[in-house]
């Protein structure tokens, strides 16, 4: 595969024999981000390494060996992001900036290191389209922190109730964000499960907010997955109002919100969620 960043003017791609291998001509965007894939060219090899080695542990269902493999990952990204944050501090006003920092950021996008990133860049990064949809995100980032107030939303449950967040005030309530055509979602389900069935009777809730736009297949996942906590949705997709007041642009997300509205966690899985459960609630 070839990426390609559509850029004002004429583009050319050539190529002697795959698209993989093609030239990119006619675009400072790609021109950047050539130079950025060269940077990064010897840590991708090193990261293939990596897959072709987890394959094989995976396919011989080798757990050790897969566990030994996680600090050589972590390693790896760690190098990545020290060169992409220094692609940035070089390259501030570079039309692939926004873009390059968005990956930085990743889906749960940190605050504390993401702003000082974005505040160097340029007036016109900053002010692109991307640019403020990105200080957007940094804004929801801010007020859905841990430790700051969680916004309250109310939504409809399955049978048209309107159902808030604050309604849970007194208990720890985990915001799930999640939806029947995510496997991810489904394939964490019974890591949830597990969890509120050891901590229900404990003052622990539940509220999914699912980001369907079909009621009956959202209400068929609920059974299947045997969810038995209070759901709701608006219906509309990624379009879903809690879901962007929350900053969310990728399922599954959960922020764990403690008796007084405060939020204390987020994005806990596998077994993150019982582990801080029996920690907050002996």
């Amino acid at each position: 595969m070839l990426a390609v960043f559509l850029d004002k003017g004429v583009i050319s791609i050539n190529t002697t024999d795959s698209i993989s291998k093609a030239t990119v001509t006619g675009s400072k965007a790609n021109d950047d981000y050539k130079k950025l894939n060269d940077l990064l060219s010897d840590v991708n090899e090193k990261g293939a390494a990596l897959q072709k080695q987890y394959r094989e542990l995976a396919k011989n269902k080798d757990e050790e060996g897969i566990k030994k493999l996680e600090a050589q990952y972590d390693a790896l990204d760690a190098e990545e992001k020290k060169i992409e944050n220094d692609f940035l501090s070089k390259n501030t006003s570079s039309p692939i900036a926004v873009f390059l920092l968005n990956q930085v950021a990743g889906y749960d996008l940190k605050p504390a290191e993401i702003a000082p990133l974005f505040k160097k860049l340029s007036k016109e990064a900053k002010n692109s389209p991307s640019g403020k949809e990105l200080s957007k995100r940094l804004e929801s980032a801010r007020k859905t922190a841990i430790g700051e107030q969680a916004l309250d939303f109310a939504q409809a449950d399955a049978n048209g109730k309107n159902i808030s967040l604050s309604s849970f005030r007194g208990k720890y309530v985990l915001v799930d964000f999640w939806a029947s055509w995510c496997g991810p979602c489904r394939a964490e389900n019974p890591n949830v499960v597990k969890a509120y069935d050891k901590f229900k009777s404990k003052g622990f809730e539940i509220l999914g907010v699912s980001l369907d736009d079909k009621k009956d297949k959202w209400l068929a996942a609920v059974e299947a997955d045997k969810l038995t906590w209070t759901h709701v949705s608006d219906l509309k997709g990624w379009k879903n109002a809690a879901a962007d007041l929350y900053g969310v642009r990728a399922i599954p997300q959960n922020v764990l919100v403690d008796p007084k509205g405060k939020i204390v966690a987020k994005n806990l899985r596998g077994d993150e969620l019982a582990s801080k459960l029996e920690e907050i609630l002996k």
